[in-house]
């Protein structure tokens, strides 16, 4: 007999669910999100799960990056331009240098 296919979000999903999908992506399902096309130009993000007769598709929230490869480093270093400081320097033409 096949599994019965179902489709639900990821709040929605019941404890004895959400403890297999916990023992199946013990180091999270970030890696694991598939995009689900729905055939009407629109889409969501899921992980699948297998628990008793059902074979779920479980629905979550993917926070997309959108910012560019420079603006992701400039926020990793925390990058902020320094003003410009004025820096007084005096030479002494008397001394002498040698090279």
């Amino acid at each position: 007999m096949a599994n019965i296919r179902r489709i639900i979000s990821f709040d929605k999903l019941d404890t004895e669910v959400l403890n297999a999908v916990n023992e199946k992506y013990p180091n999270g399902w970030r890696n694991h999100v598939k995009k689900i096309d729905k055939g009407d130009g629109s889409f969501f993000h899921a992980i699948t799960i297998d628990y008793g007769d059902f074979s779920y598709l479980v629905k979550v929230n993917v926070k997309i990056d959108t910012l560019s490869d420079l603006e992701k480093e400039e926020k990793k270093l925390n990058f902020e331009e320094a003003p410009e400081k004025e820096v007084e320097v005096e030479f002494n033409d008397e001394e002498n240098y040698e090279d």
